[in-house]
């Protein structure tokens, strides 16, 4: 696997093995950071066991936003999984070919096709109108069925580009609002799960 300029994997573990990352370690460009749950030992690490991967790939950004290397491959800390084909070295191999500024590499669809018959829409809506709403208004979606064509499961090849259209303290109060909301960690980060291409897919696919 050979590219030109600089990528972060960054992995979400709690308690996971993960010996696979060595698959990467002979990767030329290619940084791999493992950000953990609860566990104060390593130094990237989100206090406490919240938000799932949510949590990890906002803290990253925060870390690094003023840093970020070319593209980041947000991922899960699993190899094989039931929402990816094959394995995360033959996703990474992909989405370097396909040449994007940015892949969700799953293949799996939502259950609800349509957000705002979701059972959690309403709720959702309100952390869209505290925290997205300034950056994306809500009224000039295309589609405010938002998770229309869209893939679940959050695991991500993006160009820091992406991430760099909104201000630094934009995904400080996501981060924030995820270790201190009294919503459960299994529903926030679902919350997030359907917002990321809203934040980072191509605009003339989002926005009118």
């Amino acid at each position: 696997m050979k590219f030109n300029y600089k990528i972060d994997m960054v992995v979400s573990r709690y308690r996971e093995n993960v010996e696979w990352i060595n698959n990467f370690k002979d990767i030329s460009n290619l940084r791999v950071l493992v950000y953990d749950h609860g566990n104060s030992n390593n130094p990237y690490n989100i206090p406490k066991n919240l938000g799932n991967e949510a949590t990890v790939y906002l803290k990253y950004i925060i870390d690094h936003y003023d840093n970020l290397p070319e593209y980041m491959y947000l991922v899960h800390a699993h190899y094989r999984s039931w929402h990816h084909k094959g394995n995360l070295y033959e996703r990474l191999e992909e989405a370097i070919k396909e040449n994007k500024m940015f892949i969700n590499i799953n293949n799996k669809d939502w259950k609800y096709e349509d957000v705002t018959r979701h059972p959690w829409y309403s709720k959702i809506m309100v952390l869209w109108k505290d925290y997205i709403e300034e950056y994306i208004p809500y009224e000039n979606l295309i589609n405010k069925n938002f998770v229309k064509d869209h893939k679940s499961c959050a695991q991500f090849y993006v160009n820091k580009s992406r991430i760099l259209r909104y201000p630094k303290i934009f995904y400080e109060n996501l981060y924030n609002w995820l270790l201190t909301t009294k919503i459960s960690s299994y529903e926030s980060s679902r919350y997030m799960e359907k917002l990321w291409h809203v934040f980072w897919e191509d605009k003339d696919k989002i926005l009118n």
